[in-house]
């Protein structure tokens, strides 16, 4: 039975797949698997997962990158498992500061991360310090990405593995899921990833990402979920609509010089429904945009 396996769910994926395939293989560490699923992809992915000795490659009909890595996560055995994005890139040494990390009732750890562009050009870096964090910190800002984690095989047993029909949070509804009310996660703050920008990326969509991250809040908040709580719910809310509040009304923009109506009006129903707080969003956007530099004159 391997010892960790890094499940790459990918789809259309051929441009950044092999970065990301290569950067699962150089890892050091004991007895890694590396999973590839296909989700249906009509370009290269698996003709490219299939082309590594090293690597398994399963596929399917599509069926969204939630599917795809809970298949993944199916078909493995190891003992802990991380799921790497198909457009993302594992820095050397990776696996061994997340195995590292775990301890006794820790279920999943966190490492920092580095922003590239489409190319692979450095944008910015990402750094965490050193906490343990629950799933209320996830609630209320907190946002580790797939690619960043690791995380014990039975906690995500115990979870019910990762839920296909969320959308583009699946990753925090799992984290809620995973964590509960228990400080059950670990933040090591050791660099682990290179997380890439590039169009074509689902989370492009300030709006689509929004809906889908309140519904897992709904879900797991809400009346009935694991994690019911009115007063956190309420934070929450108010929290991710001033976050978005920033970047919708760019998306609208966006949107209405594209002629893309049927988006900008999605934009405009989402902004106004959860107003007065995205209002707040854009206005502390706004002040920070127009804020002096340091050294500038005002």
């Amino acid at each position: 039975m391997a010892h960790v396996c890094i499940i790459i769910a990918a789809y259309n994926a051929a441009p950044f797949l092999r970065d990301a395939i290569d950067s699962a293989l150089a890892q050091d560490g004991p007895d890694i698997e590396v999973l590839v699923v296909d989700d249906g992809s009509i370009d290269d992915t698996l003709a490219i997962a299939r082309s590594y000795p090293g690597v398994r490659a399963l596929t399917q009909p599509n069926q969204g990158d939630g599917v795809a890595r809970d298949a993944g996560l199916r078909a493995s055995e190891s003992e802990f498992v991380l799921f790497l994005d198909a457009d993302d890139i594992l820095l050397p040494g990776a696996v061994r500061a997340h195995l590292a990390a775990f301890a006794a009732g820790i279920d999943m750890v966190l490492g920092s991360n580095d922003v590239i562009d489409a190319r692979g050009a450095f944008v910015r870096a990402n750094p965490l310090r050193l906490r343990r964090f629950s799933g209320r910190d996830v609630a209320l800002g907190l946002t580790p990405c797939f690619s960043q984690c690791m995380y014990r095989r039975a906690a995500l047993e115990r979870a019910g593995g990762v839920d296909g029909g969320i959308g583009p949070a699946a990753d925090h509804d799992l984290h809620f899921r995973l964590l509960g009310r228990r400080e059950a996660g670990l933040c090591h703050g050791e660099k682990v990833m290179l997380y890439r920008l590039h169009p074509s990326q689902q989370t492009k969509s300030p709006t689509r990402l929004y809906r889908s991250q309140m519904a897992a809040i709904e879900k797991n908040l809400g009346p009935g979920g694991p994690m019911e709580d009115a007063e956190l719910l309420r934070a929450a809310r108010r929290h991710w609509a001033r976050y978005y509040g920033q970047f919708i009304p760019q998306e609208i923009l966006r949107a209405l010089r594209t002629r893309r109506m049927s988006r900008a009006m999605a934009g405009v129903a989402a902004y106004l429904g959860n107003a007065p707080d995205t209002l707040v969003g854009t206005a502390r956007f706004v002040r920070k945009r127009l804020a002096p530099r340091a050294g500038t004159r005002p």
